[in-house]
């Protein structure tokens, strides 16, 4: 599974757990990151202290080095601003607004996905063709261009035949719709029926247990 890293966490990290001081000695007596005192003024803000060694750590990769020792000397700092998100979930479906709460509802989840919308599937392309690896994809089968129903499974059939094997679920708020489309359907997605804007639904219930047990 690949590392998805909070950079704006990491960067309050570094700004509220550590001075100046300790930031640059960081830099000082981390090879990696010596470059970056040698480049620091006298009078460089700890912004911009922050700022330098975040490019650095990212551009070099260092970014788990960085990470380990800012848990070493303020555990309690590392806890408060969590540095990495939990796994990418891209989540396609043309109502904004049950995107809104299903997306908030699974950011509470595990250890804090990261949610990602798409409201259409050639922004989904867009999105998966350009963006950082996702761990899941939860596709609404009806989407607001598709006149067959069947456009979230166009997606997911898009999706593997183009390479990219992360686990698809996809989701209706019509049971017989998932049943009938079930049948028709090859791939080895999973099928959830959902009721939207009902988030205490067993649908629900439902799709949360499905996406822990493709997340593990």
């Amino acid at each position: 599974m690949a590392i998805n890293y909070n950079l704006e966490n990491i960067r309050n990290l570094l700004t509220e757990g550590f001075t100046d001081r300790q930031l640059r000695r960081f830099c000082f007596d981390t090879p990696h990151f010596r470059p970056v005192y040698d480049q620091l003024a006298q009078n460089s803000g700890k912004d911009e202290i922050v700022d330098q060694i975040l490019d650095c750590a990212v551009r070099t990769l260092k970014v788990e080095l960085l990470l380990a020792w800012a848990k070493k000397r303020n555990p309690a700092r590392f806890e408060e601003h969590k540095p990495y998100y939990g796994s990418r979930i891209l989540l396609v479906d043309d109502n904004k607004d049950w995107c809104d709460q299903l997306g908030g509802l699974l950011q509470e989840q595990g250890d804090g996905y990261e949610v990602v919308i798409a409201m259409s599937s050639e922004e989904a392309i867009q999105l998966i063709r350009a963006d950082m690896p996702y761990n899941l994809a939860i596709l609404d089968m009806r989407l607001e261009e598709d006149v067959e129903n069947r456009e979230g499974v166009r997606l997911g059939e898009w999706l593997r035949k183009n390479g990219y094997h992360l686990p698809i679920i996809i989701m209706s708020a019509y049971p017989i719709e998932v049943d009938t489309v079930k049948k028709m359907t090859l791939r080895p997605f999973q099928f959830v029926a959902v009721e939207k804007g009902k988030i205490g639904s067993g649908g629900v219930d439902d799709l949360l247990h499905q996406v822990k047990l493709a997340l593990l």
